[in-house]
């Protein structure tokens, strides 16, 4: 079979924060990007708690069985994962070990890659522990006071078990955080607003981030 010309966008709300980032380089391609995602529902296949209900995400299942349906009926070129890996905890309300985060994540590449859809990782990036907005009305002569540790010291994240998911299934794993910190996060970067919200990249900067996506993504495309 020959795959589809698109490419799909698949994750949490952090994979909706790349939108800017890779239509250029997708449309460039001349492949369509298709955006598939759930608040609160990681990719990676584990068991996750619902902070809004502050109940199990049975639906989070649900979601993945469907989205992996729509996946495989596509049969696109190229899935791009991406998730906050930091936050998430399982239907006990309990963190989530290194180990559950890697293994989920290895059985979602397992299912969804096949011999003509390829499957990339684009790892997850620090988040800061108050609210941005605030913190820099709150400090603009002194915008880096609102920087946080990287990693920040306040979140439990899983960045070394996504890694280590793709790397043993031999697939691409996009390190974004290096082109948003150095041993620190900053939410300001020269005149710009990196982040949108103390999750998110911001539009404006992913779209600045365009270039250094479409060099990780040529041998993909």
């Amino acid at each position: 079979m020959q795959s589809s010309k698109s490419v799909i966008l698949y994750g949490d709300s952090h994979a909706a924060m790349w939108l800017s980032a890779l239509i250029p380089t997708v449309s460039a391609a001349h492949e369509r990007l298709i955006l598939l995602w759930c608040p609160f529902c990681p990719t990676a296949n584990v068991k996750v708690w619902n902070p809004l209900t502050r109940s199990p995400n049975v639906q989070c299942g649900t979601y993945r069985t469907k989205f992996a349906g729509m996946i495989h009926a596509l049969d696109p070129r190229l899935v791009l994962l991406a998730d906050r890996t930091s936050g998430n905890r399982n239907y006990s309300n309990k963190e989530i070990s290194d180990a559950a985060w890697k293994a989920g994540e290895i059985k979602t590449i397992k299912n969804l890659r096949s011999s003509t859809t390829r499957v990339a990782v684009i790892g997850d990036i620090s988040i800061f522990s108050s609210n941005i907005a605030n913190c820099l009305a709150a400090n603009q002569s002194n915008v880096q006071k609102c920087s946080v540790g990287n990693p920040s010291p306040k979140t439990d994240q899983h960045f070394a078990a996504e890694r280590a998911a793709a790397t043993s299934q031999n697939v691409p794993y996009i390190n974004a955080e290096q082109w948003l910190c150095t041993s620190t996060c900053s939410p300001v970067v020269g005149n710009s607003a990196v982040f949108f919200d103390q999750f998110h990249v911001s539009a404006t900067y992913g779209a600045f981030l365009s270039g250094v996506f479409a060099s990780a993504l040529k041998k993909l495309l």
